[in-house]
């Protein structure tokens, strides 16, 4: 395997999918708020890994974070 594919791979098993409950709580907003970000400032887009079955990548989370506190 190339290094950079196992890099990618490592990268990749570090990542954490949040519950929608769990970024309410992380920020103290509802969900309306949530999806409200989504529309007007660039929040990731929950990934569907299923009919009913919402979560948010976490390191595109954290990142979101970094450039707001960037800015």
């Amino acid at each position: 395997m190339p290094k950079q594919d196992y890099d990618n791979n490592l990268d990749q098993n570090n990542i954490v999918y949040l519950k929608r409950q769990e970024l309410e709580a992380r920020y103290q907003v509802t969900k309306t708020t949530i999806y409200s970000w989504i529309k007007t400032r660039d929040y990731p887009k929950p990934i569907h890994l299923g009919a009913n079955l919402v979560r948010w990548n976490s390191a595109q989370v954290d990142a979101w974070e970094a450039e707001r506190e960037a800015a």
